[in-house]
């Protein structure tokens, strides 16, 4: 970005390579950019602190303190900052280079502070996640196991189902081929009862013709 390649050059001690990105990167913000107007006349400051111009170092580093009051954005206020105690003690204003220097250390370790619990935040947010991922796993990994367990009991039950079905039909079966076969040995004895009872009857009707046929013993002694 043309801000990166500004202090690039910054760095680089490339001065007006680092003027002119820092131009473009004016000249890129949208109007009503705030943020971005400290930002910029942050490092036009710094970028004439280093050519020695400290009188437009301090109006840019001015520019920058009083749009950053405005925002009341930490990041931001800290850049003014820094740029306004390089600026003063550019300018030979000790008094408020050191105040300046001294609010830029108490921002700084302000800063610190809030990346360290943003730090920790974020690291207790991770550990909350993987920890819910674990109970959602846990939880599905339950489920599965009651849908196993379920699913066994009903495959159980079918068997069970299955064999008493098939249990009551042979049941069923015996008993009709019993009482099927009770009845056959009821009608062959009632059909033996029945020719018993003819031949009982044919040999009661035998001995009565018989004895009809032959005399009596009292007349047979009349007749000697």
């Amino acid at each position: 970005s043309r801000k990166n390649l500004s202090r690039y050059y910054l760095m680089t001690k490339d001065l007006e390579e680092a003027l002119k990105y820092c131009r473009l990167l004016e000249t890129s913000l949208a109007k009503g950019d705030s943020s971005g107007m400290v930002m910029v006349n942050a490092l036009y400051s710094e970028i004439y602190f280093n050519k020695g111009e400290c009188a437009k170092s301090l109006q840019h580093a001015e520019i920058a303190f009083e749009m950053a009051k405005n925002l009341q954005v930490s990041a931001r206020m800290f850049e003014a900052v820094s740029a306004l105690k390089d600026a003063y003690t550019c300018s030979g204003k000790f008094k408020e280079a050191l105040h300046f220097t001294n609010l830029y250390f108490t921002l700084k370790d302000s800063l610190t502070n809030n990346k360290v619990e943003k730090e920790s935040l974020r690291q207790r947010l991770e550990h909350e996640k993987v920890v819910e991922q674990q109970l959602h796993l846990k939880d599905l990994e339950i489920k599965n196991t009651e849908a196993k367990r379920k699913n066994l009991f009903l495959i159980f039950l079918g068997f069970v189902l299955l064999f008493i079905i098939l249990f009551s039909v042979l049941l069923y079966r015996k008993l009709k081929e019993t009482k099927e076969h009770k009845k056959t040995i009821e009608d062959q004895k009632k059909l033996v009862e029945d020719k018993q009872k003819e031949i009982l009857d044919s040999i009661k009707y035998a001995r009565r013709i018989q004895q009809a046929q032959i005399p009596s013993e009292q007349l047979f002694l009349r007749m000697i």
